[in-house]
């Protein structure tokens, strides 16, 4: 019984040891393990990030930042610009945007490092992997007004935290409609 309880502790101590070796930013291992990109780790906070700049995002509850000086290109493949998205404080999405003149250069990056695509859309203008935990979208070029093709975009994301991300919007669209509805009826049931 003795020899049962001292195991018992010593896997307690164990367990414990394990969650404490866990960096100060939530991931486990060292800077390139389980990276998702350029050795950030879903979950990372701004402070992973050297000498960002904040950029207009219209998306409740993200905040969105590009780095100064950071290397745009993918491979041997130039990027239009990079951003970094973060809720809660947390890094939870990394968009990259590129010329729809390199489509198929990514989409072949793509293919040969995470394989054949886990679903496409019947025009095939989108593609999507989810190796690890992470959502990965490569979109053919969104057009402008003129009806031009002018940018694509991989979209990288956490798929828990986009989750909570998405189940924290939808409680908060909620709960801006009873504000509505409270100040449309005075705080009373309009019957």
């Amino acid at each position: 019984m003795r020899f049962r309880n001292v195991c018992s502790v010593m896997f307690l101590v164990l367990v414990f040891c394990s969650a404490v070796s866990a960096n100060e930013n939530g991931h486990e291992g060292g800077p390139e393990e389980n990276a998702v990109f350029r050795g950030l780790h879903w979950g990372d906070s701004l402070a992973a990030l050297d000498e960002v700049i904040r950029v207009e995002h219209d998306e409740l509850g993200v905040a969105a930042f590009i780095k100064r000086g950071d290397r745009l290109e993918l491979g041997p493949v130039p990027l239009d610009s990079i951003t970094y998205q973060f809720f809660n404080e947390e890094l939870f999405r990394i968009t990259l945007r590129f010329s729809h003149d390199h489509f198929d250069d990514i989409l072949d990056l793509f293919l040969t490092r995470y394989g054949r695509e886990k679903e496409t859309n019947f025009l095939n203008t989108q593609y999507y992997w989810d190796p690890q935990g992470t959502g990965i979208t490569l979109m053919w070029p969104v057009f402008d007004d003129s009806g031009e093709p002018y940018i694509s975009k991989v979209v990288f994301e956490s798929l828990s935290r986009g989750a909570a991300l998405r189940q924290w919007q939808n409680e908060e669209i909620l709960l801006q409609k009873e504000r509505d509805a409270t100040e449309k009826t005075g705080g009373a049931y309009d019957w």
